[in-house]
């Protein structure tokens, strides 16, 4: 299949519905797309062409158009929060006199993004009940089984949407918009399928640790309950704030296994995804 450069082009810029099948067909296929993303959007070149003779598989990671600097925010809030022994959700426990969910809700809307997703599930009427305005789209997880389930709760309310996907959890009330500013501007400079915030903390107990080859390329991402001792003394943490090209995102979640001592599907399952995948994945 070949396609005039400039034809593909105009098609893209001028057609979002066109643009968003593009990319989810690519993404969702098993054969291989041929041309690297620089030379996808080099338009001093005569013609672009997907090879379906391959086997291996390499997802068009960027178009990188007004579509694809799109952003949309998933804001995680469906955790029972059991370490925090109260009957009252997670994020509904109050600072500065605001539900801990409203100041993540609050810094997502200053990035203006087109789409907000609060995936809800434990005391989801209360949650709903304590945001009175317009502007989200509510998900329910009938079953809390895990991060990488209530991101792919969200999967219908981005069905049209081809750009970077947001994601928060609404337990972490103080990350700063600045802070989301300079991640978004990393992932898009360095053309990345899927970027994570990491912290280096001097006792980093409690959270998943990032692992790096020998030459500093992140090279997975490991929970604490299933590292080994060795990689329990890594003082790199994932700090749970991610963002990923929308098509890449849902088609890795949906290959993400339990396969944990917990029996979740956990999210960050879709760095060792996109490793495997040959994506370019940043921290």
């Amino acid at each position: 299949m070949r396609f005039g450069m400039r034809r593909l082009s105009a098609m893209l810029r001028d057609s979002p519905s066109f643009c968003h099948q593009f990319l989810v067909e690519i993404a969702r296929s098993d054969k291989c797309f041929s041309a690297e993303a620089e030379y996808f959007m080099d338009f001093t070149s005569s013609s672009f062409s997907i090879d379906w003779s391959q086997s291996s598989f390499i997802i068009l990671t960027s178009v990188w158009n007004e579509f694809m600097h799109e952003l949309g925010v998933i804001i995680l809030a469906a955790g029972q929060g059991t370490r925090m022994k109260s009957e009252i959700p997670k994020v509904l426990h109050r600072l500065g006199g605001k539900a801990l969910f409203l100041h993540a809700l609050e810094t997502a809307r200053r990035l203006d993004p087109r789409i907000i997703a609060m995936v809800v599930g434990h005391g989801a009427a209360c949650v709903r009940e304590a945001y009175g305005s317009i502007g989200v789209v509510w998900v329910t997880q009938e079953r809390q089984l895990g991060t990488g389930h209530a991101v792919l709760c969200a999967n219908e309310a981005f069905k049209d949407f081809a750009g970077e996907v947001l994601i928060l959890s609404g337990d972490v009330p103080l990350i700063r918009e600045q802070t989301l500013q300079a991640m978004l501007e990393h992932h898009r400079s360095r053309r990345a399928a899927l970027t994570l915030l990491t912290a280096k903390l001097d006792i980093p107990k409690g959270y998943g640790r990032i692992l790096r080859d020998e030459a500093g390329a992140i090279s997975g991402i490991i929970e604490e309950k299933d590292a080994s001792p060795a990689q329990r003394q890594i003082r790199e943490v994932n700090a749970g704030i991610y963002v990923a090209s929308a098509p890449f995102l849902f088609a890795a979640l949906k290959h993400v296994k339990k396969q944990h001592q917990q029996g979740e599907y956990y999210l960050p399952d879709i760095g060792r995804i996109g490793l495997a995948q040959g994506q370019r994945s940043r921290t």
